[in-house]
């Protein structure tokens, strides 16, 4: 075991066999000798000291433990001794003890660097990674090439949103090691939130070629594949993930996701979403994800009770990151929760901080306006939006399309495009290089048309797109960050009541906040009802908003009209045969014969428009009202009845009604609601003036007059283009009504 030529007495000499057996990694040697010196000497620190760096060595940390405190009674002044302590708490999971130590360690000797990497795992174990870079720097200002630090800070990076800081630790630290799949696979996530998917993909193949069951990296290629609408490639991905680990949450919700994305497997969708919150029932985000993808669905029973709606509510309240911000919308109107949902959104996306602004330039001749949107195609946003932007004044305006999809070929596609004076895709482009090319071109504006909903990109503008940044049309609400200076609405959707409820400054135009089309064509040809599946006679309720916008409130109320109204039906768009079933089963349950509930698919626009004119009264949602399809409605001249609630989603139909002049459609609760729809239907030369009424004003009332709504948003653009070249903070406005 030891040399017997040495002497049992001379501790000195056998310790330095010890060293040198360690050295040459026989350490079970090493510590044999070790053990002969404390049981001639309990108190002999360098033992025991070797002792606990033999046990790390070997994976032992609770052995480390008790050499390194035994160490430490026999001299508690070494400071590498506390620091190996810390090294063996950590890796006992007791990461607070760790600290203690690491910070003992360092009172002792400052500049410790063994203390300061560990002192920063500590910190990143205990959910404090701004504090954790401070340590890891202190250890690559010793050794700049420092592999471990610099994977390690990256990640401390990574959880403090700081994603270009955490790629460039990565970029270091890949240089250092290049077949580092940990190193690889981190840098692909960093590029994936950076919207670099193509690079974000190679990254993490080439993990996988070195590590294939890295299950970190297949979770980041499924995202990378789902990104780029490779869904069946990403299920695929995710479902080699989890056969490594089978219990993972975070991949059951991930898949969930992409199969939702991929089309017909809603079912399977949903039950993922269920696997995951069974697994782990505070996963981010996830109880929201599976309300809204039942929603969409129609389908409104709780699976799981972290997923019911109350249960989402009071999670908000409570500051967690239970729902996305646009499912929230369909959930409550309650804009007090809405700003704390967007704001855990903003929070967890990394997009929390006041972005970087270009210096303002000189009086321009022109004033450039960049429409950042995810929706420039056939889409809600375009159909409402596209005759504004024909319309815009070519000579005190230059405006860029920045589409974040690739260009549709596709008549609203074309047309949309062609309204710009320039149109970019940035689909491929990171956020950053989209940051720099906005800033080479020197826009003045920049115009969030996507806000929270698909294909958002919010670092974009958490990166400074523009020296004025303003949301409006595509997400009825507020983003709850700094990124935004302004919020176009009007004083409808926002009453200056109301605006504490809102990140951005409100800027009111004066007659509606929505954008429309007052050239937009009705097919000609007659419709019958039978072309529909209607009846022959009867009252025809109508509501063609999403089903992700129905819940049980509402529909209680529809049904009880089915039940006060012989005759009549309940006219929806529900293209999907999940839907039709889930809701037939709702109408019986509710004593509703369900051939008393009609569906109609989708067709094309012009259309859609026609056969509304078959419908006798819309009846709009809470809380989530029409939006679009109101404007459909009453474009076609078809009457509608909204309930007007808290929040800007809640009030967007009672907006349009007061501004065609029919405000006496506008109701304030679900009882003044349901007893005005049955007037109506009761009476039918009452429903027939407000139609009559209705058609007469389109064309004299302000919402379909797109020539005065540009004219005024334009208007609102010069006024915060003249607050900001006096340098003034954004703050709420009004503008004036013009001819």
């Amino acid at each position: 075991m030891y040399d017997s030529n040495v002497s049992m007495d001379d501790s000195a000499a056998i310790m330095a066999q010890a060293y040198d057996l360690a050295r040459r990694g026989q350490f079970e040697r090493a510590a044999a000798l070790c053990a002969e010196v404390l049981r001639q000497n309990v108190a002999h620190a360098q033992a025991s000291l070797l002792q606990a760096v033999i046990a790390i060595q070997t994976g032992n940390p609770a052995d480390a433990e008790v050499a390194a405190r035994r160490s430490l009674l026999a001299d508690p002044a070494p400071a590498r001794v506390h620091a190996l302590l810390g090294d063996a708490l950590a890796q006992l999971g007791r990461p607070l003890a760790a600290l203690e130590s690491y910070d003992a360690a360092l009172s002792r000797d400052p500049g410790l660097v063994s203390a300061h990497f560990g002192r920063g795992n500590a910190l990143l174990a205990l959910g404090r990674p701004r504090e954790a870079i401070a340590s890891l720097d202190r250890v690559l200002q010793s050794d700049p090439a420092d592999f471990e630090a610099l994977l390690k800070r990256g990640n401390a990076q990574f959880e403090c949103k700081e994603f270009m800081a955490a790629l460039d630790s990565y970029d270091r630290a890949v240089a250092l090691r290049p077949t580092d799949a940990v190193a690889l696979c981190n840098r692909g996530s960093a590029l994936l939130l950076l919207a670099n998917t193509h690079a974000a993909l190679a990254s993490l193949e080439s993990a996988l070629r070195i590590e294939p069951d890295l299950p970190e990296a297949l979770l980041q290629r499924g995202h990378a594949l789902c990104t780029l609408q490779r869904y069946a490639e990403a299920v695929s991905a995710y479902d080699q993930s989890l056969r490594l680990d089978p219990r993972n949450a975070r991949v059951h919700a991930d898949r969930a996701y992409a199969l939702l994305q991929w089309g017909d497997h809603e079912d399977a969708a949903i039950a993922g979403y269920v696997r995951a919150l069974e697994i782990q029932s505070d996963i981010p985000f996830v109880p929201g994800q599976l309300v809204h993808a039942q929603a969409g669905l129609a389908d409104w029973s709780v699976r799981v009770p972290v997923a019911s709606r109350d249960r989402i509510v009071a999670g908000v309240r409570a500051g967690k990151a239970v729902c996305a911000p646009f499912a929230f919308l369909a959930i409550t109107d309650e804009a007090t929760a809405q700003l704390e949902c967007a704001r855990i959104f903003a929070r967890e996306h990394g997009a929390n901080d006041a972005p970087r602004r270009r210096a303002r330039r000189d009086q321009p001749a022109k004033i450039r306006v960049a429409y950042v949107s995810a929706d420039l195609r056939e889409h809600a946003v375009a159909y409402l939006f596209a005759a504004a932007l024909e319309r815009h004044d070519r000579v005190r305006f230059e405006t860029f399309g920045i589409s974040l999809r690739p260009p549709e070929a596709s008549p609203t596609g074309e047309r949309i495009r062609a309204a710009f004076d320039r149109f970019i895709d940035v689909s491929e482009m990171t956020d950053a290089a989209t940051v720099q090319m906005l800033n080479g071109l020197e826009v003045d504006i920049a115009v969030d048309l996507t806000g929270y909903t698909s294909g958002f990109r919010p670092q974009i503008f958490a990166l400074g797109a523009a020296p004025i940044q303003v949301g409006y049309l595509g997400y009825p609400g507020t983003l709850g960050a700094p990124f935004l200076d302004y919020l176009i609405a009007d004083d409808f959707v926002i009453p200056p009541e109301a605006r504490r409820f809102y990140s951005e400054a409100i800027v009111y135009l004066p007659d509606c906040f929505q954008a429309n089309d007052g050239a937009r064509a009705i097919d000609a040809r007659p419709v019958a009802r039978s072309a529909e599946g209607l009846p022959p006679e009867g009252f025809v309720f109508c509501c063609f908003n999403n089903s992700s916008k129905l819940n049980p409130r509402i529909f209680d109320v529809w049904m009880r009209l089915l039940a006060q109204v012989p005759g009549s039906v309940l006219w929806l768009l529900a293209p999907e045969a999940a839907v039709i079933d889930n809701l037939r089963r709702e109408t019986a349950a509710r004593g509703i014969d369900s051939e008393r509930v009609i569906f109609a698919v989708r067709i094309p626009y012009p259309e859609h428009l026609a056969r509304l004119r078959l419908a006798d009264l819309f009846l709009d949602t809470v809380p989530f009202n029409a939006g679009a399809t109101a404007s459909d409605a009453l474009w076609a001249g078809l009457p509608l009845l909204t309930c007007a609630g808290e929040a800007f989603a809640a009030r967007m139909a009672g907006s349009l009604l007061r501004a065609v002049g029919l405000p006496e459609l506008i109701t304030s609760d679900l009882d003044a609601y349901a007893s005005r729809a049955l007037e109506l239907a009761r009476q039918p030369e009452l429903l027939r003036s407000l139609q009559r009424r209705l058609i007469e004003n389109l064309r004299v009332s302000p919402l379909f007059d797109t020539t005065r709504f540009v004219r005024h948003l334009e208007s609102a653009y010069l006024e915060m283009w003249q607050r900001h070249a006096r340098g003034e903070r954004p703050t709420a406005f009004s503008v004036a009504a013009g001819p």
